[in-house]
């Protein structure tokens, strides 16, 4: 999903597997926090969980 949604806004990208992912055989969860409620970026995952 997010190689094909790069390359529709025109950047290049390549697949390097292929087959069913992690996520069809799991919860389907995407285990990334890259910003906070308010848009900042987020450095230390944890430390922003905690409050």
């Amino acid at each position: 999903m997010a190689a094909a949604r790069a390359a529709a806004r025109g950047l290049r990208v390549k697949v390097i597997a292929k087959g069913m992912g992690a996520t069809h055989w799991h919860a389907g969860t995407v285990d990334v926090l890259g910003y906070d409620g308010a848009g900042r970026p987020v450095h230390r995952p944890f430390d922003s969980l905690a409050g």
